[in-house]
């Protein structure tokens, strides 16, 4: 099993992060996986994908998302499967947001949402 932490130039890992930035998140003006809200994605040579992933406490579509990430990734060329995990330690938070994005989203640094050393 390969990570998107060391894999990211799987060409399967690839078309699946893609295609979870397709996937927009429904309070901030960006996608899932800019977000954060993707913790890990491994793949093994067969095409099967196992993403693991956070919500947000205050996500308003909960584990509906978290079929649409597998919707998503079931619907990339190559994949025979994909499994979703939900995992809330450590939580999301700010931090886990990609830097260009959460700079934009995020004016004041003191917004109020909680900070972590482990996103990803």
């Amino acid at each position: 099993m390969k990570t998107f932490l060391s894999g990211r130039h799987d060409p399967l890992i690839v078309k699946v992060i893609e295609a979870l930035r397709g996937i927009p998140d429904s309070q901030y003006e960006t996608n899932i996986y800019d977000l954060g809200l993707i913790r890990d994605i491994d793949s093994d040579s067969h095409g099967n994908i196992s993403v693991t992933m956070v919500l947000r406490d205050d996500c308003p579509r909960g584990t509906d998302l978290a079929c649409d990430v597998q919707d998503v990734v079931l619907s990339t060329e190559h994949v025979a499967s994909c499994a979703i995990l939900i995992v809330n330690d450590p939580p999301w938070t700010r931090d886990c947001i990609v830097p260009e994005i959460r700079n934009t989203i995020f004016d004041d640094p003191k917004i109020g949402i909680a900070k972590a050393d482990d996103c990803r």
